[in-house]
């Protein structure tokens, strides 16, 4: 959502050249979404919406966090 802060953007910058700024996952999907195949476009919805589920529940979010971790996974 760095679109959406981008004077946010233009406080941090001088302080901290190296920050890198990059779309969050959920706009990412939108954008591809737009020219994609249907049924990719449900599997891809179907997961965005898993992760929205997900994220926006502590102790859902820590248990496949460990569930992660535990798989070997990189999960942030």
């Amino acid at each position: 959502m760095s679109g959406r802060f981008q004077s946010m953007q233009e406080l941090v910058k001088p302080k901290s050249p190296l920050c890198i700024w990059k779309p969050c996952m959920i706009y990412r999907e939108t954008l591809i979404s737009k020219e994609m195949n249907p049924g990719l476009n449900i599997s891809l919805t179907t997961v965005v919406t898993v992760v929205k589920y997900i994220k926006a529940r502590p102790l859902k979010s820590r248990i496949f966090s460990g569930l992660s971790k535990d798989l070997g996974a990189v999960h942030s």
